[in-house]
């Protein structure tokens, strides 16, 4: 069966979304004060992120932000999947992979904050 290339893009999404959380859940504010090296912390900012409030570190950037220098491009998105970029699906793609994106990434964000504030 082969692959779509919606599927590639849930895939592309998903993959750069943990590879973020982890290096954010040992970045965040404080010197990773708020990961699972602080029991109290990680209660705290999960009581921040439910009231809205959460440092900025914590919300994710657009995947393709460029914030970076290795952030992925369209161009090179489109490149990974194997299309041109003047693919005419290509914006559809591109929010396909923005939407997986953010899920992985609030999905495991809050996996990692209530893993260190149940202290495991």
């Amino acid at each position: 069966m082969a692959v779509t290339l919606k599927a590639m893009a849930i895939r592309f999404g998903r993959e750069h979304a943990s590879s973020r959380v982890s290096w954010v859940t040992q970045e965040l504010p404080g010197g990773g004060r708020y990961t699972r090296n602080d029991k109290e912390g990680a209660k705290h900012l999960l009581r921040l992120l439910e009231e809205g409030n959460g440092p900025e570190d914590i919300y994710p950037r657009s995947l393709f932000s460029g914030e970076w220098a290795d952030d992925p491009t369209p161009s090179t998105f489109a490149e990974d999947l194997g299309i041109d970029s003047d693919h005419p699906r290509l914006d559809d793609l591109l929010n396909v992979a923005e939407d997986s994106y953010d899920r992985e990434w609030w999905t495991q964000i809050y996996d990692q904050i209530l893993w260190a504030a149940k202290g495991s």
